[in-house]
């Protein structure tokens, strides 16, 4: 697993109820996003934030994670995962990582420290459904907020699904390996490496 954004709390906040913000940070490999955590503080009462990402260039939306109810006055780390099928992320691309919350009663506090100039991007819109693509204002603002990745395929077949696909074939797959390279990887179902068969583990990568 690796990460990409940024992982230290900020010492100032702004509100982020109907306002999608966030801020740029470019991939440095091929990954697939896990999910996305942020630093916020709800006040008054617990409300329902997500996040997302979007491409820097085109300001396309490349994948949205759950929502989760922030409990009120506890802030904190935030974590927001991606469901299948998980956004892919290319090395050497700029991504927008944002936070969006809903605005019942209070605020929801989102923490940043200056960056760059226009790093900050912010878009005021009624929650809950995230535009494609954003048309954002600009910041310096460096949110504190930050993706995890895996460097794997992301797949859900199990071990017995693989060794079907292949079937002793020698030409290549999807997963640009050979049968004998994919069955030697899964080795006779592989538990232990398997995602589906053991959805704690970490991804099966080819």
């Amino acid at each position: 697993m690796g990460d990409f954004g940024y992982k230290t709390i900020g010492g100032s906040s702004v509100d982020s109820s109907y306002w999608i913000r966030g801020s740029v940070f470019t991939i440095t490999e091929n990954g697939v996003a896990q999910s996305i955590t942020a630093y916020v503080n709800c006040t008054y009462i617990a409300k329902h934030a997500k996040c997302a990402i979007y491409k820097h260039s085109d300001l396309s939306l490349v994948g949205v994670t759950e929502e989760k109810l922030i409990p009120h006055d506890a802030p904190a780390w935030y974590t927001f995962n991606f469901a299948d099928p998980k956004p892919t992320l290319t090395s050497g691309t700029a991504y927008i990582l944002v936070y969006w919350g809903d605005a019942i009663s209070g605020m929801h506090s989102f923490y940043y420290n200056t960056g760059d100039t226009d790093q900050g991007h912010a878009q005021n819109v009624s929650y809950n459904s995230f535009p494609n693509p954003l048309v954002p204002i600009h910041s310096t603002r460096k949110h504190s907020i930050y993706c995890t990745y895996s460097t794997g395929v992301a797949h859900t077949q199990t071990c017995s699904e693989i060794l079907g696909l292949v079937d002793g074939k020698t030409t290549k797959t999807a997963f640009h390996k050979t049968a004998s390279e994919v069955l030697g990887l899964v080795d006779d179902h592989d538990k232990n490496r398997c995602q589906k068969c053991k959805p704690s583990s970490v991804i099966l990568t080819f």
